[in-house]
Order: structure tokens, then sequence, then C-alpha cells
């Protein structure tokens, strides 16, 4: 395997890493149950991911090195969602991508779904935002 493609399954790892950090981090921030409750489903998938990309990296015999979480600002709310909301764009593409580009059936299986799990937390935190937007209130009531 190129050492491309060993980069990119590292850089995913660490990707998830950071996502269930922050929804973890936002999950405490916030005092709403239900998005409490959404942020801390979110860190769960977000962990799956990190232990499915671990095993294929395990599978093929590859060290991981340090993937440590980058924890963001959390002074505003709405700046974080505003960047989570384009890393799980970006992890919807990076997930279609490397199931296209693996060869195994059952990893591109794994892959897919992951994209579609990445895919409900964009538009999930998408029309949070829109909500946001319309109400001027960051928590629903």
């Amino acid at each position: 395997m190129s050492e491309n493609m060993v980069n990119t399954l590292r850089e995913g790892l660490r990707n998830e890493f950071d996502g269930a950090v922050n929804y973890l981090l936002f999950a405490a921030k916030t005092g709403d149950v239900n998005l409490r409750e959404k942020m801390l489903v979110y860190a769960k998938n977000e962990i799956e991911h990190a232990l499915k990309l671990l095993d294929l990296l395990k599978k093929m015999g590859l060290e991981v090195g340090d993937v440590s979480p980058e924890p963001v600002n959390f002074d505003d709310l709405i700046e974080f969602m505003i960047n989570y909301q384009a890393k799980e764009e970006a992890a919807v593409y990076y997930y279609n991508l490397l199931a296209n580009l693996l060869e195994d059936p059952h990893a591109q299986e794994v892959f897919k779904k992951i994209a579609d799990e990445e895919s409900e937390h964009y538009k999930y935190i998408k029309d949070l935002l829109q909500k946001i937007y319309k109400s001027g209130d960051i928590f629903e009531k």
C-alpha cells in the first residue's frame, strides 16, 4: 500500500478522534438535553469509526503513531458548529473516496456505511444552524 494511502488512513483516524473529543466537549457545554444527547451519540459514532479505521490499519500491519486530537475553542458554539459542519462534509467525501480506493468489498461496505453516518451528522448540524439563524437562539426550547 502506498505511503499516501497509509497517511490518509492515519489522518482519518485523527479526524475521528477530533470528532469524538469535540462532540463530547460540546455535549458538556450545552444545557439543552436533546442537543446534549445528540452530541453524545455523535461522539459514540466517531469512536466507532475510529475503531474501524484502527482495525483496518492493524490488519494491514501498520503502525498508527500519534493521532492526538485537537480540541477546538468553545467560546463560540456557533463557530464550533460551522466548523464541524465543514468537517462532517469532508468526512463524507473522505469515506466515499476510501470505499472506492479499497479493493476489499467488506471494507468498501463498512466505509460507505460510515459515510452515511457522517452525512447524517452533517445534515443535523446544518439544520440546527438554520434553526438558530431563524430564531436567534442557540438552544431549542
